[in-house]
């Protein structure tokens, strides 16, 4: 049973490791608030169950009835295993009671969001709230709590057992940009959620000031906003930020390939992630990536082998960036290389279903068979069950 606050999520997240447990023979549950995606959740044979709030709901009222729900589902369909994604999933299992913690549990960070971001005691007492949940369900019997990042896993110390996933798996195939000629428009595209919080600002002024020394260069800019976030741009900030010379926001994207088989450059300066799954996209479409030196980006991109990492807040930097990369594309193509390279060891759905099959089976059987091991890989050490 996934546990996810949205089913869009869901559906652009966390598609290919159900349809790995789908394909493993588990028969696939999933409890999310329903919005848009039921058909595409049903035509997977998934079993949809729904909760009664989004995620952007904080009322008391709405989370007790989210736990009550909770509580509810877990009674009737006794799950082999429960596999909560996101702070909002874990903390709804927390607060469930004993019933949170009676199924054997993959409880993962996806990413610690604006409550890490934010200053106060009251965001204080919050994420220590959060820990204390994260703990609490960890002693269970059979419970494991997952991170994407070193960097999230560190603002944890208690839970005994954890692991890194560095991203839930993606299916690209052979697909890659068909932008590889160094004539013509040098666009840098920008692929997720209209959130201050991911350096949308600062992007648009390092186009700005790259247009200056080389005009070819674009930005688009595709997503929507998220009204649930507080981060979030209106409709008509986004139109406004049309009127820049070199500046398009593109909507929605109507699939990844839209995006990225007409892009060179991808961009993100956000404040901080998870384990970005757009510029792992962008790495599987052989495109060199500048971001922020933050973390979750620099788990991704790697300075200098497949594109850059530039200080957060920092659009003289990036704009540097985008310009080397405008006016060289010899280097455009041998880092994109070097990040599809990353993409088929790392990140794509073959390299990372088996991983997490591996953790589902040895939770449901024995999960205290299960030990920490190190693997070396790119960025170090990340540990994985072994």
């Amino acid at each position: 049973m996934y546990i996810v606050p949205e089913d869009e999520t869901f559906t652009t997240h966390f598609l290919e490791p159900a349809r790995a447990a789908r394909a493993a023979g588990f028969d696939v549950m999933v409890a999310t608030f329903v919005r848009h995606q039921r058909h595409a959740i049903e035509r997977e044979d998934f079993r949809l169950l729904e909760m009664p709030t989004e995620r952007a709901s904080l009322s008391l009222v709405s989370l007790l009835r989210s736990i009550l729900r909770l509580r509810t589902i877990l009674a009737e369909e006794r799950p082999d295993l429960v596999h909560a994604l996101s702070i909002r999933s874990i903390v709804l299992l927390g607060l469930s009671g004993p019933v949170g913690r009676k199924y054997p549990l993959l409880a993962s960070f996806t990413g610690l969001g604006q409550l890490w971001g934010r200053a106060g005691w009251a965001a204080e007492m919050a994420r220590g709230f959060v820990r204390l949940q994260a703990c609490w369900l960890s002693r269970g019997r059979t419970a494991l709590v997952s991170f994407e990042n070193e960097d999230d896993r560190r603002e944890f110390p208690h839970p005994a057992d954890s692991v890194i996933f560095g991203g839930w798996g993606i299916e690209i195939g052979s697909r890659r940009s068909t932008k590889r000629s160094g004539d013509g428009p040098v666009r840098v595209a920008f692929l997720g959620r209209m959130l201050r919080s991911k350096g949308l600002a600062t992007a648009v002024e390092a186009v700005s000031l790259a247009r200056a020394q080389e005009p070819r260069i674009e930005l688009e800019l595709w997503g929507t906003p998220d009204p649930g976030n507080p981060t979030s741009y209106t409709v008509d900030e986004l139109n406004q930020l049309t009127t820049i010379d070199g500046v398009a926001w593109m909507g929605k994207a109507p699939d990844i390939a839209t995006v990225w088989e007409r892009t060179d450059i991808a961009i993100l300066l956000s404040e901080s992630e998870g384990m970005p799954r757009a510029l792992m996209e962008a790495a599987g479409y052989g495109i060199p990536m500048i971001a922020t030196n933050v973390p979750g980006c620099r788990s991704v991109v790697r300075d200098g082998v497949d594109g850059f990492l530039v200080p957060l807040n920092d659009p003289v930097a990036a704009a540097e960036a985008i310009v080397r990369l405008a006016r060289e594309p010899a280097s455009r193509n041998h880092m994109g290389r070097m990040a599809r390279q990353q993409f088929d060891e790392r990140f794509s759905r073959d390299a990372v279903a088996p991983k997490i099959l591996e953790i589902y089976s040895r939770l449901i059987t024995n999960r205290e068979n299960a030990t920490l091991v190190q693997l070396p890989c790119d960025h170090g050490s990340q540990p994985i069950l072994s």
